[in-house]
């Protein structure tokens, strides 16, 4: 007896031993949130929603059969070919799902009344916006950790899943509260003002180390059918990125990524970081790949209280990176490494680690973590079980509020360090040698001579980066001067404290080489004046980071299926000037991004949609994430989808006239706009098309458009005071939760109104 209790007895000890270690980093206000949130889950009015799930007793036992496979027990017998069935009633709507087991947790399917169900509903409805979601324990979800950490991250603007709690019932029997959590889908991308694109995620069969692995693409089928090539290119840029990381760094969306790692970082969300745990959303728009966060998990699996991800840089063999060492390469390709570190990346990072860690950004956090109190307090009066990850834990689950503030303090403080304290400088005649020897975050130094600003340079703790300055114009020592605070406070060189540089011997005792940078000025965007001139395309050509001006007639003969390429620029056309495109080709186009545009007028002819491997752009001028005025606009004989299109853009123009557009004259996705007056004539598709947009119209006439002269789709607002539409098969339609206001609407030889 006692051979066969003995191990049974150490694996509880053991246990024990490490739930009581885990409950232990509670803090007495950990005790006091949680009798709060118990005391609010009885007298807020947050009462939480009841779902019905109806389900016959042969797809009961179809899901019985299911759950009984992945845990290795007979199913006598069992054949399915289709998923299980199923109705959901909420309040008194009826939806028809698809339903079959998940997870790959044992705790997803260990006991049948706790099951994880997927579910998909059919008849292209939606339940709280979601057509495709889980059903599963709260533990699943770390209980209200992933949704505070959605919420959060969603409102900096990365994608995120929905959350929803509700109280379930199978066929009349109640099953506990339950988390609502929405999967990756088209829905998922498309409220969050996006594109659909594809998305990918790593095939887990052949591994998770990024460096050996193999990704694979979700909602394959869809893709096979509507964008082959693009899905296609995006699977081999993710694969090939391997081999060839800086390839891949070219199209990786750091603004994004810089923010996304920043708060995995600020919150310990570590579960989160690794690549199996993340999914990487190629948009069509931009060719960039975006993250999707799908895992908040907050544990205490591992020590990460002195660690940050960007400490993959250091050389040193002591990086406390714990379970997610195994991925150092991974993080790599976007850091870089301290012989040549993504500077750009790291900057963003930087600042998003400052804006993560402030005061007010806590003040944010503790609004969105009080508003799951009344949920939490629901959930702890069923004494949930705290999650071991594998198993439930011994001991009950608190919310361990007081961990997250102590992380973001000492985040705040680290950072206070790294900006306040000034490097060791040495020096030796025009070379100058700066050692961080106290910060653990990297410091930020800016050098100066006179009113040239150099580019930053980042010191990770003891590794000296030396610079010589006798190349830079008008710089010596008499001027030279650096900052830590992001150029806000300068200090001259001359008069701190130096120490006399002699050479790289000196700093033997850090390990680490000294690292030679060379000192460049800060790109400043350079003037261009176009000036009655008119411009030859034989290539693809790309305008970035200028400052351009137009005057006079300006005209760009675009040849051999090439693009125009506008980026990062400010554009001024002089009043009575014109910049013109003219194409040859399907696909010869024009792109203005991330730009400010302000012209007297705009007109194209004969322009195809733009080729790009990992973009899908349909209009002949697109203009994408950018402000863009216009007195005039008028484009003709398109040989793209669309004659313009407007993505994430705020647009203002008086005077817009189409014809001859294969498709839609204007199509508007995720946009502000404000038209005076629109003539269209001869339009292939709509007239007007906009998505997720919002503006106005004052005056639309059209005239021979062959399917809707105004569509209003995707959560759209459309106000028009006079629309003038002629021999259309479709007038206007307002679709998707869109909503459409017309003063007055003179309707001729229009089949639906």
């Amino acid at each position: 007896f006692a051979l066969i209790t003995a191990p049974l007895s150490f694996n509880l000890a053991k246990r024990l031993r490490t739930d009581f270690g885990k409950f232990s980093n509670l803090r007495p206000n950990d005790f006091v949130k949680y009798g709060n949130d118990i005391f609010k889950s009885y007298f807020v009015d947050n009462d939480l929603p009841r779902v019905d799930l109806e389900i016959k007793l042969k797809n009961l036992l179809k899901i019985e059969c299911e759950r009984r496979i992945k845990t290795n027990e007979p199913c006598d017998n069992y054949i399915s070919l289709n998923s299980p069935k199923g109705k959901i009633k909420i309040d008194d709507e009826i939806f028809s799902v698809k339903i079959r087991p998940k997870g790959g947790r044992e705790l997803h399917y260990s006991n049948p009344e706790n099951i994880s169900l997927k579910v998909e509903v059919r008849d292209d409805k939606r339940i709280w916006g979601m057509a495709d979601f889980d059903i599963q324990d709260p533990i699943i979800r770390n209980y209200t950790y992933e949704a505070f950490a959605s919420e959060a991250l969603g409102k900096e603007g990365i994608l995120v899943p929905k959350h929803k709690y509700a109280r379930l019932y199978i066929n009349g029997k109640f099953k506990g509260i339950k988390h609502f959590e929405q999967n990756v889908s088209s829905d998922l991308v498309e409220l969050q003002r996006r594109r659909y694109g594809p998305v990918y995620t790593l095939d887990q069969k052949y591994g998770t180390y990024y460096g050996s692995v193999i990704f694979k693409m979700h909602d394959k089928n869809y893709w096979k059918k509507r964008n082959p090539k693009l899905a296609d290119n995006g699977l081999l840029s993710l694969n090939q990125s391997q081999e060839n990381p800086e390839k891949l760094r070219e199209i990786l969306d750091i603004n994004k990524w810089s923010k996304y790692f920043a708060f995995i970082d600020a919150f310990n969300l570590y579960h989160g970081a690794v690549p199996k745990s993340v999914r990487f959303y190629l948009n069509p728009i931009y060719g960039k790949f975006e993250p999707i966060f799908i895992d908040g998990h907050y544990t205490d699996a591992g020590d990460f209280s002195d660690f940050l991800l960007i400490d993959f840089l250091d050389n040193s063999s002591i990086i406390k990176c714990q379970w997610i060492c195994s991925n150092k390469a991974f993080f790599k390709l976007f850091f870089g490494t301290n012989e040549n570190p993504n500077n750009e990346f790291i900057l963003k990072y930087m600042n998003s680690l400052d804006y993560f860690s402030s005061k007010e950004y806590e003040k944010n956090i503790d609004k969105i973590i009080d508003n799951y109190s009344s949920i939490r307090g629901e959930i702890y009066r069923g004494f949930p079980k705290g999650d071991s990850i594998f198993k439930r834990s011994l001991l009950p689950h608190i919310f361990k509020n007081e961990q997250i503030k102590i992380r973001i303090a000492k985040l705040r403080e680290n950072l206070n360090i790294s900006r306040s304290t000034l490097p060791l400088i040495y020096n030796k005649e025009d070379e100058f040698v700066f050692s961080n020897n106290i910060s653990k975050i990297p410091q930020v130094l800016i050098t100066k001579c006179g009113n040239n600003v150099y580019d930053p340079l980042i010191l990770f703790k003891q590794n000296p980066i030396k610079i010589d300055i006798k190349k830079q114009k008008d710089c010596d020592i008499d001027n030279l001067q650096i900052s830590l605070n992001k150029g806000n406070n300068f200090f001259d060189v001359k008069d701190l404290s130096l120490i006399k540089y002699q050479n790289e011997n000196q700093f033997n005792n850090f390990g680490n080489q000294v690292i030679f940078k060379q000192l460049r000025n800060k790109e400043i965007p350079k003037k261009i004046l176009f000036k009655d001139s008119v411009l030859e395309i034989n290539a693809s050509k790309s305008f970035n980071n200028l400052l351009i001006n137009i005057e006079g007639d300006v005209k760009f003969n675009i040849n051999n299926n090439s693009n125009v390429h506008f980026k990062n620029i400010r554009l001024i056309g002089n009043k009575g000037s014109s910049l013109t495109f003219v194409g040859q080709g399907e696909f010869d186009s024009v792109i203005f991004e991330n730009s400010d545009i302000k012209i007297d007028s705009l007109y194209g002819n004969n322009l195809g949609e733009p080729r790009n491997n990992l973009k899908s752009l349909y209009g002949g001028i697109n203009i994408l994430n950018s402000d863009f005025k216009a007195n005039s606009i008028e484009i003709n004989d398109s040989l793209s989808e669309d004659g313009i299109n407007f993505v994430d853009s705020i647009v203002d123009a008086k005077i817009m006239r189409f014809s001859n557009i294969r498709s839609d004259a204007i199509d508007s996705d995720f946009s502000e706009f404000n038209f005076e007056t629109v003539y269209c004539f001869n339009i292939g598709n709509d007239c007007l098309d906009i998505s997720f947009s919002s503006g106005s119209v004052n005056n639309l006439n059209s005239t021979k458009v062959l399917d809707k002269a105004i569509s209003a789709g995707e959560k759209s607002n459309l106000k028009i005071l006079e629309a003038n539409i002629k021999s259309s098969e479709i007038g206007i339609v307002a679709k998707d939760s869109s909503f459409v206001s017309l003063k007055e609407v003179l309707l001729d030889k229009v089949k639906i109104p």
